[in-house]
């Protein structure tokens, strides 16, 4: 988004003007200045509008998220200058800023802030955290996987259904111990394709006589772009079929210590061709732990032990992956174009300067030839574009005459205490439509005034140079301009 600023001229009585000049920054003396910017996520990534609106001794800060980006968190801080901000090392605390707020995926927010006594520039310094709605899924690979030692003798088994599985959770994990044996103990069937996959036999008694178990346990690591608190789904599951989890019996699931679930033929598991999956002879389950496991994600690294459960001649089970569905969150800072205007610390923050470039502003009444008296009411900036909401102006004889028009201001150049303006009228009684006019204005004692209708060509040539024109100034009688730079 282009960066755009508006002034807007509020018509006011003198004496009101007079009152506001010297207790309020230039955005006061009834004017209305508009600032638009942009929030940045991640340091480039444009996911709303910031528009600063100052209306006398107020300064309104409203934010408003684009497309599938939304508010979490507010902070937001006015100063004279960047080190009013608080700050360690040149960073900024957001924590510190005087409005701090909370928000429920909110697509605006608005607050305001008194700035009387406060100059141009202001500084704003504007933070968020934000969240994207739409859902990201990522399959986390799992590592480090160990298995406890397979033998007839380092098992444990118990006569009942998880009589035994307690006691299976603290078989120590044996490094020396293959952990994918493939089909190994598998009792006959074909050879499956899959890389990763264990097996193991029933060593004693009959099917359902004894339940025997061993020990598995494997890491995986939440990146550090996933906030865990954003996580709203999560599978635990093979990599080679779906969302599902291949078990042949029964295996029972605790994350970081936190016993989340069990699976297998003993609680619904579904039996399928026994050539889909060999090694569980077609056994499979659901892999969906959303609502149990959720709660004992950590950050960074986590662990999950699973006991495999056998009463029934041989089993197995596929490696098993993580599979999670996330929204992004990024921290925003506003700025008026990507990394500007940075603060001075080595981590990532940017600041706004309100009102930066110059200005004139005014609201005079002044002498012109055969006597008459013309009021003139305007303002003007040279912070946009040409042409781009750079002011406008209000003239008018209001004594000895009936002439009045109104420009669109196109450009201003403002040196020192001069300002020249090129604009066009968009309303007289005595120009056409579309003419062009140039003013010249001095902000001295006394302010001066002088206006030319002339060609496009010589009226901007007389802005950019601050040449090539002969004025012949009249002196403000009452009011005052003022300019800004």
């Amino acid at each position: 988004m282009k960066k755009k600023i508006s002034i807007l001229l509020v018509m006011t009585l003198v004496i009101t003007f007079f009152t506001t000049l010297f207790v309020s920054p230039a955005g006061a003396n009834g004017i209305d200045y508009t600032m638009t910017t942009d929030l940045f996520a991640d340091q480039e990534i444009d996911v709303g509008d910031l528009i600063l609106t100052q209306t006398g001794n107020n300064l309104n800060v409203e934010i408003i998220m684009e497309g599938s980006w939304y508010l979490l968190e507010t902070h937001i801080d006015v100063a004279d200058d960047a080190s009013g901000i608080y700050q360690k090392n040149g960073n900024p605390i957001p924590g510190k800023f005087s409005d701090k707020q909370t928000h429920d995926s909110e697509p605006t927010y608005e607050t305001d802030f008194d700035v009387t006594g406060m100059s141009w520039p202001i500084i704003v310094a504007v933070h968020a955290s934000v969240i994207n709605d739409i859902p990201i899924i990522s399959e986390i690979e799992t590592y480090d996987w160990g298995r406890s030692t397979e033998s007839e003798y380092d098992i444990e088994s118990d006569t009942t259904l998880e009589g035994a599985v307690d006691a299976g959770f603290s078989l120590e994990i044996d490094n020396d111990q293959t952990v994918w044996n493939l089909d190994e103990y598998q009792g006959g069937g074909s050879t499956s394709t899959d890389e990763h996959y264990a097996t193991w036999p029933q060593y004693y008694g009959g099917c359902n006589d004894n339940y025997e178990v061993r020990h598995f346990q494997a890491s995986f690591d939440i990146p550090k772009e996933i906030d865990i608190d954003y996580i709203d789904n999560m599978k635990i599951c093979s990599p080679y079929d779906a969302d599902l989890i291949p078990i042949n019996d029964n295996l029972y699931l605790k994350l970081n210590n936190n016993y989340i679930g069990e699976r297998g033929t003993s609680y619904g598991a579904t039996n399928g061709p026994a050539s889909n999956i060999p090694y569980t002879d077609g056994w499979y389950a659901d892999g969906d732990f959303t609502t149990t496991a959720i709660e004992h994600l950590e950050e960074g690294t986590n662990t999950l032990d699973l006991v495999a459960e056998e009463f029934c001649s041989w089993g197995g089970m596929s490696k098993l992956n993580v599979k999670i569905q996330w929204y992004r969150t990024e921290s925003a800072w506003g700025a008026h174009e990507v990394g500007q205007k940075p603060f001075p610390g080595k981590n990532w923050a940017t600041y706004l300067e309100f009102g930066e470039g110059s200005a004139v502003v005014g609201d005079i009444t002044f002498g012109i030839s055969g006597d008459r008296t013309a009021r003139a009411t305007f303002t003007a900036n040279d912070i946009g574009s040409a042409g781009e909401d750079t002011g406008y102006l209000d003239f008018e004889i209001i004594e000895g005459g009936d002439i009045y028009y109104k420009i669109d201001v196109y450009s201003v150049n403002i040196v020192d205490n001069n300002a020249y303006i090129a604009g066009q009228v968009y309303d007289s009684n005595y120009f056409s439509i579309g003419q062009w006019i140039f003013v010249y204005l001095v902000d001295n004692s006394p302010d001066k005034w002088w206006a030319n209708a002339n060609t496009q060509t010589n009226v901007l040539n007389w802005v950019e140079t601050g040449t090539g024109f002969s004025p012949n100034p009249s002196d403000v009688s009452s009011g005052d301009l003022t300019i800004y730079n």
